[in-house]
């Protein structure tokens, strides 16, 4: 799969530790591929829904914090 055929959403949900610098980071690398958003923290659902605005594919993925993706 080619880089045109995804997008990728990070939701930044009022993270208090460096997550958000951690985001940051990747999406300075990655500027082509990578939309950082944030949120007030507002749980899970609250973020997923908050990030699905922003999608613009026919399908949707959610990784979370504790998952692992080869």
């Amino acid at each position: 799969m080619s880089p045109s055929d995804y997008e990728l959403i990070l939701v930044n949900d009022g993270s208090t530790d460096d997550s958000l610098k951690i985001c940051q980071t990747f999406v300075r690398q990655y500027q082509h591929l990578i939309k950082l958003y944030s949120q007030e923290n507002g749980g899970l659902s609250a973020a997923r829904n908050f990030g699905l605005q922003y999608c613009q594919g026919k399908y949707v993925l959610f990784i979370d914090s504790d998952d692992y993706v080869e």
